[in-house]
């Protein structure tokens, strides 16, 4: 897990370094004056899924602004497996039973947003998740903390609004490491709308 963690926060660091040295230049261009007027960034609403080719999750974000200066946003999500995935369990030494593992999981944690343009920007967030398990056609059930979840990719904005200096709708397509299942990378998408 270790090893893994390392190689995501290099690639989480060589983004948000990657979106400075753009920001910079764009800066230098005139096409971003940083600090130049105070913009409020909205609070977003919206839909999350997350998949690989062994799991897939749905579930619904709040990420309310937490430092307009920052871009940096509190998260907080509650996700869910849509079906029952079968997990195979130990009974004894060669006694194995097969169930349905239900999933749901609630998240909190920050979410960065690195604005590029009017309609392209980088993200990256950091989550901490609990974690409940059920086990259908047994009295099995887990509850269990799952840390970090790291996400970081692109968000792209529709329906930009220049009232609020925002975009209304924001499609955003990342990596994301989860140690919810046996295997963590994931493909993360979500469909955000502000409030």
């Amino acid at each position: 897990m270790i090893r893994h963690l390392g190689k995501n926060l290099r690639i989480i660091f060589i983004m948000i370094m990657l979106a400075t040295l753009l920001r910079t230049a764009a800066a230098q261009q005139g096409d971003y004056i940083p600090g130049s007027s105070k913009i409020e960034i909205p609070p977003y609403l919206g839909l999350v899924t997350n998949m690989n080719n062994e799991d897939f999750m749905l579930g619904v974000a709040f990420l309310p602004p937490l430092s307009n200066d920052l871009d940096l946003r509190f998260s907080a999500a509650f996700w869910l497996r849509p079906y029952g995935k079968s997990v195979l369990s130990r009974y004894s030494e060669n006694i194995y039973f097969v169930y349905k593992e239900e999933l749901y999981a609630l998240l909190l944690g920050l979410d960065k947003e690195i604005v590029l343009s009017g309609k392209l920007s980088l993200f990256a967030a950091a989550e901490a998740a609990l974690v409940y398990k059920c086990y259908r056609g047994s009295d099995r059930d887990n509850v269990d903390v799952s840390f970090p979840i790291l996400t970081a990719g692109l968000g792209y904005g529709f329906l930009y609004n220049e009232a609020n200096n925002c975009n209304q709708l924001q499609l955003r397509l990342g990596y994301q490491y989860c140690k919810m299942s046996i295997y963590p990378d994931r493909i993360f998408v979500s469909l955000l709308i502000s409030l």
